[in-house]
């Protein structure tokens, strides 16, 4: 953010979606629980886990950036 915005903030976070929903989400939004802030950009384009490296909470499921900037 510039010095026109010195109050601006930008918010990122990496959610993990389900694999079958995940086939090509760059450039889409999401829509987060209102206490997360509402519609959020992804950054970049979604990255699998390595069979080996996947978190057993996230079998199932692919890891995607995502951010949104306010003011």
């Amino acid at each position: 953010l510039d010095a026109s915005r010195p109050e601006g903030v930008t918010v990122a976070y990496t959610v993990h979606i389900k694999s079958s929903d995940a086939l090509d989400v760059e450039g889409a939004s999401i829509e987060l629980p209102a206490f997360y802030g509402g519609t959020y950009k992804v950054i970049g384009n979604n990255s699998r886990y390595m069979p080996e490296n996947q978190p057993p909470r996230f079998r199932g499921y692919v890891p995607i950036e995502v951010e949104v900037t306010h003011g």
